[in-house]
């Protein structure tokens, strides 16, 4: 057993040559590999998806993208109406009182994602993408197929060059159970922020001239870059050799040139926005009051980020044990690794160290603890690869120890330096460690790797897509709009939709960003040109982005709200496999409901038509029902209508209620225009997506025919 352990030992000894490296290569390959092929599922499985990434910030990534080509100096008819609106009433501290502060905190956020050109180099590559002929949501998604492989490689690489092949492959193989790398632009910064740390681990000094314009890339992928920019200097810093050459101060004075540039360029150019909205501070909360919000949140975020993992994750172990249990594990790592390791290990805590004290001063309107949290992310890799490394090269010497102890007697065992922990408690403490983190690893790695296997199919991945990315209702409200006409939007991400889709060159008008100002007649009053209203689809909250599916098990009603249901009533019904058969059940009025007609309806194989329900002449039917034979490919109702000539989907014209399951919608123009007084809406022009347009008209109260 000694003997075995002895070379066990030695092919864990840092340093190792030959056959031994060749196998710590592929042990670290290996892992690596198995990182990449779990996020990659894990990101495009249902619940993240390739299409599922949050709308409004996808949407705002590729607005961005949008701007490099149709409105490069942001001057546009549709943002230079939105600037305006979006215009802060008020500086410095702004009260909560009648919610003041979250419209004015609503405002700098739209401003922010509208104008703020925080992620330049993320929009140039998407712009690029999209120049080469790829729709902006393929382009989105190799952005962020690319941001996922880069920030992967980027860890696992940093985490070598810090640790070793055999510390890092055992880190990131637990990563990949339980971590999750979101495709985002900050996340993108910090990629290649890691693959930098890892080269400048290695290399040090001789980085050189390659480190400027890494930064220039961090910084421009997200402001965040920032604080990853002045990291990596202060690194560098650390490794230069004593006495500096004249090189060495060039490139030094140029990366600060470089981390000081997003401050001074807002200074210089005035065009696009290169600067970002301060969000209003709560009137009442003190500089020192918001420092101490920011350090609680801190104190929070420790747990939670080591709760991920499973022996803290799974209830096995509490995550404040669990935070402790990494930090001390990081020690024993930090001590155990080679003296050659230490001083790039702890270069970069200093710098990170540095980076986290900073964050208390930096304040985000309610939000607390940002800057923190998203630094912490980083450094709190390096303190877990720290606990693999502990346990990975102290693991096999205590083994060893005890496999003495139990030989010799414990009272006898003789304490050898080198040797590993000797004291039985410490031993059994450091072995039940590890069992538990196998065990928590284990329990969750089946269940969570055939959640990442259950991929969506491709015709979902479009449905969800496709009306988010199609330009033909866009483009068609474009057409019946005159230059002097401005659409009002109901939703962000809606606005978004339809400004990156053409509708850049016409006016815009943000409903949200209107309520508590008193100067909103500037922008809906009777000479401001309102003519077109454009909102959610209310249809969305049913369907899946292509149809309210029809569910076996689940029952799918159509309501009169109350009153009785009146001919004409058309439904139009889709199957996309074999052949179906659908019965329609009329129900009487409340409270009995009784089932007073049924009819039949028969698709084929694909077929999509729209069906008369017949029987409702004499007023006595409330709900119409509908049942499915069983089938392998989904059906789908895709509208309700009472007159399929007029280009309409849904029931615009009369109150009717849908409802499925637990859900119901009610298609209602008042609903759907919260504008009360101040906008009269209709006729719908056109639904045919997840989201419609109308005719509008703001301020003269009067109702349109």
């Amino acid at each position: 057993m000694e003997r075995f352990l002895d070379c066990f030992l030695a092919f864990f000894k840092e340093g190792a040559t030959g056959r031994k490296s060749l196998w710590a290569g592929f042990w670290f390959f290996l892992a690596l590999a198995v990182f990449l092929i779990s996020q990659i599922l894990t990101v495009y499985s249902p619940g993240y998806g390739f299409a599922d990434t949050p709308s409004n910030d996808r949407m705002d990534y590729i607005l961005k993208a949008a701007q490099f080509d149709a409105c490069p100096l942001q001057d546009c008819p549709a943002l230079e109406h939105l600037r305006g609106q979006l215009d802060p009433l008020q500086t410095g501290e702004v009260s909560v009182e009648g919610g003041k502060f979250h419209q004015e905190s609503h405002r700098v956020a739209i401003a922010q994602r509208l104008f703020s050109v925080y992620h330049p180099v993320y929009s140039l590559f998407l712009f690029g993408l999209h120049e080469t002929g790829l729709s902006w949501a393929v382009a989105s998604q190799w952005v962020e197929l690319a941001t996922i492989v880069v920030f992967i490689l980027g860890l696992a690489f940093w985490l070598r060059a810090l640790w070793g092949p055999l510390a890092a492959a055992l880190a990131i193989l637990v990563m990949s159970v339980h971590a999750t790398v979101f495709p985002y632009p900050s996340n993108a910064a910090l990629a290649v922020a890691m693959v930098v740390w890892a080269a400048l681990t290695g290399f040090r000094e001789r980085m050189g001239w390659l480190l400027p314009p890494a930064m220039l890339v961090m910084i421009g992928l997200h402001p965040l870059g920032r604080v990853y920019a002045a990291v990596t200097l202060v690194v560098y810093l650390a490794f230069l050799p004593r006495p500096w050459k004249k090189h060495h101060w060039l490139i030094v004075i140029l990366g600060a040139a470089v981390i000081v540039l997003p401050w001074v360029l807002p200074l210089i150019v005035a065009a696009p926005q290169f600067s970002i909205p301060s969000y209003p501070l709560v009137e009442g909360r003190s500089f020192l009051y918001l420092v101490a919000a920011n350090w609680w949140q801190a104190l929070l975020t420790l747990p939670a980020s080591v709760s991920v993992f499973s022996f803290a994750g799974t209830g096995i172990l509490p995550t404040l044990g669990g935070t402790l249990i990494v930090f001390l594990l990081f020690l024993v790592g930090l001590t155990a690794t080679d003296p050659a390791r230490r001083s790039p290990l702890v270069a970069t805590l200093a710098a990170f160290a540095l980076a986290l004290a900073a964050s208390a001063v930096q304040f985000q309107g309610y939000y607390s603890g940002v800057a923190f949290t998203r630094v912490w992310i980083p450094m709190f890799y390096i303190l877990f690869g720290g606990a693999m490394a502990g346990v990975l090269w102290l693991l096999p010497s205590i083994l060893k120890t005890s496999a003495s102890a139990f030989r010799v007697g414990f009272y006898n065992l003789p304490i050898r330096p080198g040797e590993g922990l000797s004291l039985l408690a410490t031993a059994f403490m450091m072995i039940g460690v590890v069992v538990l983190l196998v065990a928590g690893t284990v329990a969750e790695l089946a269940p969570n790797l055939m959640h990442k296997l259950q991929r969506p199919d491709a015709a979902r991945l479009t449905a969800i897509a496709e009306p988010w990315m199609d330009s033909r209702q866009p483009e068609r409200l474009r057409q019946v709009m005159s230059a002097d006409d401005s659409v009002i939007y109901v939703d962000n991400d809606i606005m978004n939709a339809f400004l990156l889709s053409g509708l850049l060159e016409r006016k815009a008008v943000y409903w949200p960003s209107l309520q508590g100002r008193p100067d909103k007649d500037r922008w809906i009053g009777p000479s401001a040109g309102v003519a077109y209203a454009v909102a959610m689809n209310p249809a969305l909250a049913l369907t899946n982005g292509s149809g309210i599916p029809l569910e076996e098990g689940v029952s799918l009603a159509i309501e009169g709200d109350g009153v009785a249901l009146a001919e004409p009533l058309y439904l139009r019904f889709r199957a996309l496999g074999e052949k179906t058969e659908i019965t329609l059940g009329l129900h009487g009025m409340p409270p009995e409901r009784a089932l007073v007609g049924e009819q039949s309806v028969t698709l084929a194989q694909g077929e999509s038509k729209w069906v008369l329900v017949t029987g409702l002449g004499d007023g006595s039917v409330s709900s119409v029902t509908m049942n499915f034979s069983p089938s392998n490919e989904p059906v789908f109702l895709d509208g309700i209508s009472d007159d399929p000539e007029s280009g309409l989907f849904w029931p615009w014209n009369r109150p009717l209620l849908v409802v499925s399951g637990r859900k119901k919608v009610k298609f209602d123009l008042q609903s759907v225009f919260p504008f009360g007084q101040d906008c009269l809406v209709g006729p719908v022009l056109d639904d045919m997506a997840m989201t419609l347009f109308a005719r509008a008209e703001c301020g003269q109260h009067i109702q349109i025919p």
